[in-house]
């Protein structure tokens, strides 16, 4: 018979695996951007470096849960558990930092200037991105000055027309129909993708190193107890 719970082991050593699974993942996604011909602004040898360090310490602390839970050595669960509150605090920290970043993007999107205006409509591919969302400009017709691209053209026919449709702004040229909603909602989800996605998984992987810090804690208990004299199955 073993010192802890079976059914805990096995629930504590399957949460392990997926942090392992997790760390490989990083590696893997890091390497292929690495040689992708997308290049990422700012993304170097040294960026891979760190995402290389970052991937193999959760997955030797998730390889020191397992072994310390298949062999019950509390000195290792101990180990394995400073580590975890490291990891909780680590995980805290980046999403409060994607939380800050994405506030301060959405901050920066409501209050656009020119300058960020002409960037969207010329570093994007902003023609076909208003033909597909049927859509023109950034927040409003008017960002393309007094020339509306055919691009905003709006064919839609039916009852949907008068909702779809308005005519393009006194003084320009261009269309004459033209979508009436600016393609902002695409440019807002596109801006805060990453740092939502980036937020959200570090407060899920916070949420589960709080888990397996329970459940660590709960197999220290325990493996002490059965040190005392007392046996689980």
């Amino acid at each position: 018979m073993g010192k802890a719970n079976s059914c805990l082991k096995l629930a504590f050593i399957l949460l392990n695996v997926v942090f392992v699974v997790i760390g490989f993942v990083i590696i893997h996604v890091s390497v292929m951007a690495s040689y992708s011909s997308y290049k990422v602004s700012g993304f170097n040898d040294l960026n891979l470096l760190k995402i290389w360090v970052f991937a193999l310490v959760v997955v030797f602390i998730a390889v020191l849960g397992i072994c310390a839970a298949v062999t019950e050595n509390n000195i290792m669960l101990m180990i394995f558990a400073g580590l975890t509150i490291i990891m909780m605090i680590i995980y805290l920290f980046m999403g409060i930092i994607f939380t800050i970043f994405r506030k301060a993007l959405i901050d920066d999107f409501s209050k656009p200037d020119e300058e960020m205006i002409e960037r969207l409509l010329n570093e994007t591919e902003i023609q076909e991105i208003q033909k597909t969302e049927k859509c023109c400009g950034v927040l409003r017709a008017e960002d393309w000055g007094k020339i509306i691209p055919p691009s905003c053209e709006c064919t839609v026919k039916g009852p949907d027309a008068k909702l779809k449709c308005k005519p393009r702004p006194q003084g320009t040229t261009g269309p004459d129909q033209i979508f009436s909603e600016p393609c902002k909602d695409f440019f807002y989800l596109g801006i805060t993708l990453i740092p939502t996605f980036c937020m959200s998984l570090f407060y899920g992987f916070l949420s589960i190193e709080i888990l397996i810090l329970a459940l660590s804690c709960l197999l220290i208990h325990q493996i002490r107890r059965s040190n005392s004299g007392c046996t689980f199955t």
